[in-house]
């Protein structure tokens, strides 16, 4: 019999060295699984991130273009529509003249410093950026008019995302003050 409890006793140690290690092992798979959660939760955020500041991006374009276009499409009258050198940036602008009530306005769509900006003034009056209204967000912006083609060229980008841009058929000529 004392041989039997000698062997008793041999089992039981070895049944808690057995334990130990399972349990040490169970808390290291334990703990790989949870880093390897926090890893993919960690790229799931940056994708997420990723995507959103890409329509984000994207939908700025648009606004950005479909604003302008609508603003062309709406003034296609002789005499109204002008590309002309911004003074506040020195880069190319849209200007639509109009008369209101017999006073004479002119409406300036141009980019300043990563901005679109609109400006509605009087025809004499050059914008300025207190009179400005923020359009969109945009890296870059071109405009020029193309007489062979009787259009507009338009081409707002923000760096790292595709462009938008195009020509733009005008009904009428228009002035081309460069």
């Amino acid at each position: 019999m004392k041989r039997e409890s000698n062997l008793g006793h041999l089992f039981i140690e070895s049944k808690k060295g057995r334990t130990t290690v399972e349990t040490i092992a169970t808390l290291l798979l334990i703990i790989l699984l949870g880093m390897g959660l926090m890893g993919l939760t960690a790229s799931s955020v940056n994708a997420y991130q990723r995507l959103y500041r890409g329509k984000e991006c994207s939908t700025e374009l648009r606004i950005a273009y479909s604003f302008i276009t609508t603003k062309i499409r709406q003034n296609d009258v002789t005499g109204c529509l002008h590309v002309v050198r911004n003074p506040i940036s020195n880069q190319n602008a849209l200007v639509i003249y109009e008369t209101i009530d017999g006073v004479d306005y002119a409406t300036w769509i141009y980019h300043y410093q990563g901005t679109l900006w609109e400006a509605f003034v009087l025809k004499e009056e050059a914008p300025s950026l207190e009179v400005s209204q923020a359009i969109a967000q945009v890296d870059a912006f071109t405009i020029s008019y193309d007489p062979q083609a009787q259009g507009i060229r338009l081409q707002v980008s923000i760096e790292g995302h595709e462009s938008y841009g195009g020509l733009i058929k005008t009904r009428t000529r228009m002035g081309e003050e460069l």
